[in-house]
């Protein structure tokens, strides 16, 4: 169905090549928000997407966490105190409690990663797995979470193309790159541009 829309990769992702993207990113909390209301002073409602873990935290069965974590957004990286909680999960997204200062406007990530430095968004050259173009057709137009030997963020699926959000490791290493969906542990294709 969505075949016209893009050229597909090959995937040949290797099990050795996979372990290393989850060592990369295994044991952080990294969650990308898109939505965030007041709730009281100082305390937000957040919502949208984890990374890893299965709230998110880094690690199965965590639901909360708090100390010093970093917010990057296209405002730069700011480093607080604060407290995150696992809410509930409706439609694909997840919502989670934050206490602590101002938060930026979204989108941002929370991370407990520190090496997590540079942040870009822009349309992309994407050329998805095989796999990839299944669940575009089963799924259709939303925000998947990724993963890369280099960055984490969200591949923004639509019909006028492929839309990403990326938080950079130290600086932009590569050109071009392979990417995994982080919700079911596949290669998701090959990454060009931005």
């Amino acid at each position: 169905m969505h075949s016209q829309l893009f050229k597909t990769y090959s995937a040949s992702a290797s099990q050795s090549f996979l372990r290393v993207i989850w060592m990369i990113h295994d044991h952080h909390l990294n969650i990308w928000v898109n939505n965030v209301q007041q709730f009281q002073d100082k305390k937000f409602i957040v919502s949208g997407f984890q990374f890893n873990g299965e709230f998110g935290f880094g690690v199965e069965g965590k639901k909360c966490d708090e100390g010093e974590f970093f917010l990057i957004s296209s405002f730069g990286k700011e480093r607080v105190f604060a407290g995150i909680s696992y809410v509930h999960t409706r439609d694909q997204h997840m919502t989670w409690s934050l206490s602590g200062p101002q938060i930026p406007q979204s989108p941002f990530l929370i991370t407990s990663c520190q090496d997590i430095e540079y942040f870009e968004c822009g349309f992309v050259e994407f050329f998805p797995s095989g796999e990839a173009e299944k669940i575009f057709s089963r799924d259709g137009e939303r925000n998947y979470p990724i993963l890369s030997k280099s960055f984490i963020g969200i591949l923004r699926f639509g019909y006028d193309g492929f839309f990403m959000f990326k938080y950079y490791f130290k600086e932009k290493p590569y050109l071009e790159e392979k990417v995994f969906f982080s919700e079911w542990n596949i290669e998701a294709g090959l990454v060009t541009g931005l």
